[in-house]
């Protein structure tokens, strides 16, 4: 995988999305498969919509939980503005479900651009809407 983040839609049910979030950058990759809610993806889109309007924005998005109680994974997705050039970077906490895989982890960041994230706020509203497809945010490195 190149660097970047994909959204896929993996079980689709009529009481939540089965998704898998993978990410990559030059060294490190993850895969985590949530169970998220109906309406999750449109939330996360509305929560990144016209980021990053400043220097000082930082925006957070979380799938899953990582509550070993529950089934599913858990992914914690940290944006933050870098300069005044709309420079960004993302920051990603992926936790894989032990319950279905040996127990596993991972954190890394890369960098990302404003018309990058528009396109994946687009893509995540319309997979939500489809409740099929694949949303990608990539890296320009």
């Amino acid at each position: 995988m190149a660097a970047g983040l994909k959204i896929t839609v993996v079980d689709p049910d009529q009481d939540y999305l089965g998704i898998e979030v993978a990410a990559s950058n030059d060294r490190f990759s993850c895969a985590s498969r949530i169970f998220a809610g109906l309406e999750e993806l449109g939330e996360i889109a509305d929560a990144l919509a016209g980021f990053p309007a400043s220097v000082s924005d930082a925006r957070e998005v979380q799938l899953g939980t990582p509550d070993p109680k529950y089934a599913g994974g858990h992914v914690r997705l940290s944006f933050t503005a870098t300069d005044a050039l709309g420079h960004a970077r993302i920051a990603i906490e992926c936790l894989d479900d032990d319950q279905r895989y040996s127990s596993a982890s991972a954190a890394f960041e890369f960098p990302v651009e404003p018309a990058g994230i528009d396109r994946f706020v687009a893509a995540l509203r319309s997979v939500q809407s489809h409740r099929s497809g694949v949303a990608k945010l990539e890296s320009p490195s």
